[in-house]
C-alpha cells in the first residue's frame, strides 16, 4: 500500500492528469486494483484514490476513443493492395478486468498497410499468467500452444498484444515453433 500511495502522490504533484498505460496489466492495477488496496481506508483516501484511478486509461482506448484515431486512419489512408495478415490477442488483464475488446481491433482494421484478420480464441489466455510462465513453465507452454497453431493455421505474419506480458509469452511460444511470425505491441503496428 505504501508504494501505491507514493506513486499516487507523484502523480498528484502535477496534478489531476489522464495516465496512458501501453501494458494491460499495468493498466488494470492502477485503475481497478489500487482503489482496492484502499477499500477500508478514510474517504478522503478512498476519494484521491479513485480521482487517481479514474484518470488511468489503455492506449487503445485513448487512442480509438479520444483521438479517432481509427476514423482519422480510414479516412485519410489509401490501401495497400497486397498487405500482410495482421492479427490480435485480448490480454486478460485488457478484456477481463477493464473490458476493453473493440479499441484494439477498430485501430488495427483502420491500418492500411495491414489486412486485420480475427483470430480463434482470440481472448483465451495465452499462458503468461505473470510468474505462472517462470513457475510452471511447460504447463504455460501448452497453453500457448494452442494461440500460436492459431497464429500459424490463419497465416498470419504478425500478431499484435498490448501486454508486455502476452508479448513476451507470445514471442517465446512463436520462436519455439520456429515460424517467421512476429509478435508485436500494438503500438509498434501503428508506427
Amino acid at each position: 500500500m505504501r508504494s501505491a500511495l507514493a506513486n499516487i502522490e507523484a502523480f498528484e504533484k502535477h496534478g489531476p492528469a489522464t495516465i496512458i498505460t501501453t501494458c494491460a496489466s499495468c493498466a488494470a492495477a492502477l485503475k481497478v486494483f489500487y482503489p482496492q488496496l484502499f477499500e477500508d481506508a478514510d474517504q478522503r483516501t478512498r476519494d484521491r484514490i479513485k480521482q487517481f484511478s479514474d484518470g488511468v486509461t489503455d492506449i487503445s482506448r485513448f487512442l480509438a476513443s479520444d483521438l479517432k484515431l481509427a476514423v482519422k486512419l480510414r479516412k485519410n489512408s489509401p490501401r495497400n493492395k497486397s498487405r500482410p495478415v495482421i492479427t490480435y490477442h485480448d490480454p486478460c488483464h485488457l478484456k477481463r478486468t477493464l473490458g476493453i475488446h473493440n479499441e484494439p481491433r477498430e485501430i488495427l482494421k483502420a491500418l492500411p498497410y495491414f489486412a486485420f484478420t480475427e483470430m480463434p480464441d482470440a481472448s483465451r489466455c495465452c499462458g503468461m499468467g505473470g510468474t505462472f510462465s517462470i513457475t510452471h513453465y511447460d504447463h504455460s507452454m501448452s497453453i500457448v500452444k494452442r494461440k500460436i497453431d492459431s497464429l500459424e493455421s490463419m497465416g498470419a505474419s504478425l500478431i499484435a498484444t498490448s501486454c508486455s506480458g502476452c508479448l513476451l509469452q507470445l514471442m517465446d511460444g512463436i520462436h519455439q515453433r520456429g515460424l517467421k511470425a512476429r509478435a508485436i505491441h500494438l503500438v509498434e503496428a501503428i508506427s
